[in-house]
């Protein structure tokens, strides 16, 4: 019988984690002090073409703060500067498609750590229309409206012939 009275506790408190979760979205005023040096050295990394180094950094100030927007753009712009502005081929069955769809399901569960698998995804392929989906998701899920937007404007600007995200 104990058994059972424990699994309904848990139960109810899962229940009640997964209602509704808000990040807040920061600018770089707010963040802590460790945040802003690495912070600091991910834009010092970039003005010295240390694209990679300045994409570590940026992940790291969004593992702390998933709604510093700065941060996911310029870990956008450093992938891209790394690939070279090219996109990258795909294979036969759409390239990463399991690790996304991996990534979708994670976002629903837990969409701080979905937007984190993302931008690993996004740092490999800044172009990956799936994966900005994947992002537009789990910042709607967070009330994170700007950073949703900034997801569909790169469905958007990566002149995509898959019109259906657009």
């Amino acid at each position: 019988m104990k058994k059972s009275k424990d699994k309904s506790k848990n139960n109810s408190l899962e229940a009640g984690k997964s209602e509704f979760i808000e990040v807040v979205e920061i600018e770089e005023a707010n963040l802590a002090p460790d945040s802003r040096t690495l912070w600091l050295k991910a834009q010092s990394a970039l003005e010295m073409g240390h694209h990679a180094y300045a994409i570590k950094l940026c992940h790291a100030v969004l593992e702390q703060y998933p709604g510093f927007i700065d941060a996911r753009k310029l870990a956008r712009s450093c992938a891209i500067a790394a690939n070279g502005g090219k996109k990258v081929k795909k294979s036969f069955f759409g390239g990463g498609g399991l690790t996304i769809m991996k990534v979708s399901s994670l976002g629903k569960k837990d969409p701080v750590a979905g937007m984190m698998a993302v931008e690993k995804e996004l740092a490999k392929d800044p172009y990956d229309d799936a994966a900005n989906d994947v992002l537009y998701d789990c910042a709607m899920r967070l009330n994170m409206l700007n950073t949703a937007a900034y997801a569909l404007e790169n469905v958007r600007n990566n002149a995509s012939a898959n019109t259906m995200l657009l």
